[in-house]
């Protein structure tokens, strides 16, 4: 069959996938960061104002 092109390992649709799934790891540790960093924040503010009272 001339003209036909075959890819022999993944399918596109495969490789998509494990992109998405790559991406959705990173965005859930980046969410964890925000939330450890926006938690440590909120603390020391915390600290601020019941140190002026």
């Amino acid at each position: 069959m001339q003209g036909k092109l075959t890819v022999d390992g993944p399918t596109v649709d495969g490789l998509a996938e494990d992109q998405l799934a790559s991406m959705g790891l990173v965005l859930n540790a980046v969410v964890l960061c925000n939330t450890r960093y926006l938690d440590a924040a909120i603390a020391t503010l915390r600290g601020l104002l019941t140190d002026q009272r």
